[in-house]
């Protein structure tokens, strides 16, 4: 029921025995279905479409989707992970709206649980941020800012049960989201062989006060390994950019050549030893395999398939 009148309820759009059929045909098809749901009937009417779905032939890696998924209770975060659905929160709900929310619609306390982000990072399920254009313009910034606080325009801290950290609202715009695409072999994170789509922020998000997080600045955007936005000039340190280079440059077998280092000599395990400690010091953990490549590896925070 609305907060401030009782007994009114939203309606759907489509009867429950249209969307389940929809949902059905394409899901038997192999088909991603994505569904627009605020209000916890229709999030409940999706969820035992897909369900119904997911029962028939086991499917659990079509990526549904529920768009917004706003009033989304622990229990049904729990179902749509058991089915695989990925939620997309609009991560600004709370800091436009939630002061009318909470005065009006849905009152304080179902308010305070909306977009529910945090329950789905406890859950250990991918979830997507997302800002609803063109109701508001395209900001990840200032979505992931609102996603991580959960301040209202007016000030009130709704539900910090529900505020995620800084590297998972980071992760709802890059592999988390990759995943709502199918992308998460050549998109999402930047390796080798992925595309070549980054941007380069005006601070560590990870590091500076959450509350900061919104005045962050875009200084460079890369797409498919080209340059497509370029703000003020990025500063860069010359001296430092080459320091390791250089250092590594100088364990040499032959000097008078050029940079010469022959297998399993001094000078390579030297050479060996000197990039371990530099892997090391930027959080990585390098080991040598079988055949003598060095390799580093970045550990996650929860274990998982690789």
């Amino acid at each position: 029921d609305y907060h401030t009148r009782p007994g009114f309820k939203s309606a759907l759009l489509f009867p429950e025995t249209d969307i389940e059929e929809i949902v059905l045909k394409h899901h038997l098809l192999g088909m991603q279905v994505a569904i627009h749901t605020n209000g916890d009937y229709a999030i409940e009417t999706a969820l035992r479409a897909f369900e119904k779905a997911v029962a028939r032939d086991g499917r659990r890696d079509l990526r549904h989707m529920l768009v917004h998924a706003q009033t989304a209770s622990d229990g049904q975060l729990a179902r749509m992970k058991a089915c695989g659905i990925i939620p997309s929160f609009f991560g600004r709900h709370i800091e436009v709206w939630g002061d009318r929310h909470a005065a009006i619609f849905l009152g304080p306390e179902r308010t305070a649980r909306l977009d529910p982000a945090g329950g789905a990072g406890r859950l250990g399920m991918p979830f997507s941020l997302r800002e609803g254009a063109p109701v508001l313009p395209v900001t990840a910034l200032g979505c992931m800012h609102a996603a991580v606080n959960r301040v209202s325009s007016g000030g009130a801290l709704f539900c910090p049960d529900q505020r995620i950290r800084p590297i998972e609202a980071l992760r709802a715009y890059t592999t988390y989201a990759s995943l709502c695409c199918g992308g998460e072999h050549d998109r999402g994170r930047i390796e080798p062989g992925r595309f070549a789509d980054f941007a380069l922020v005006s601070d560590n998000l990870e590091t500076i006060a959450p509350e900061t997080i919104r005045d962050a600045r875009v200084k460079m955007t890369g797409s498919g390994g080209r340059v497509v936005y370029q703000g003020e000039a990025v500063p860069m340190n010359s001296d430092r950019l080459f320091d390791s280079p250089n250092r590594l440059a100088a364990v040499t077998d032959t000097p008078e050549n050029g940079v010469t280092r022959f297998s399993w000599s001094e000078s390579d395990r030297k050479a060996r030893m000197f990039l371990a400690q530099e892997l090391r010091a930027m959080g990585l953990a390098p080991h040598q395999d079988g055949i003598g490549n060095l390799r580093a590896v970045m550990k996650g925070e929860n274990a998982g398939p690789r």
